[in-house]
């Protein structure tokens, strides 16, 4: 099993690692893409200073610049 960011480079090298290995005999049965955010819906975000609204805006906001690099 390959674990793998969801980033273009990285998915790169685990295709590139995955030959090697199976050059060497070892398949690759799984290949696992970590670190993807989910975006927490579209409900607007409270606006204020509250850590919760604050939280949401930058979880929402990086899960938008994953969504591009997939």
């Amino acid at each position: 099993m390959l674990v793998v960011s969801p980033r273009p480079d990285t998915l790169e090298e685990a295709r590139r690692f995955a030959g090697i290995l199976g050059d060497a005999g070892m398949a690759v049965r799984a290949v696992v893409v970590n670190r993807v955010t989910p975006s927490f819906g579209s409900a607007a975000v409270p606006q204020g200073r509250s850590g919760a609204a604050r939280a949401l805006a930058d979880f929402r906001a990086l899960a938008e610049r994953e969504a591009a690099e997939i």
